[in-house]
């Protein structure tokens, strides 16, 4: 896995790690970023399946954690 540049997180400003998980015996892994300081962990909706889904690879997941909506 490379290194991800993570932003911090956007609910308390702790730094963030990244946890990648066999998801079975196929061999395909999932990932999430989470915050170490409130737990934070981000997934998304799988709206065809209707199940929340970790990301499939650590860059996905790193891109959105990193993205930031601003709201005008």
């Amino acid at each position: 896995m490379g290194i991800h540049n993570l932003k911090p997180c956007p609910f308390c400003g702790g730094s963030a790690g990244i946890v990648v998980l066999k998801k079975d015996e196929s061999l395909m892994a999932t990932a999430s970023i989470y915050c170490e300081q409130c737990n934070v962990m981000i997934s998304y909706l799988d709206r065809d399946k209707g199940t929340t889904e970790m990301f499939k690879s650590p860059n996905d997941a790193a891109e959105m954690w990193n993205t930031r909506t601003y709201i005008i």
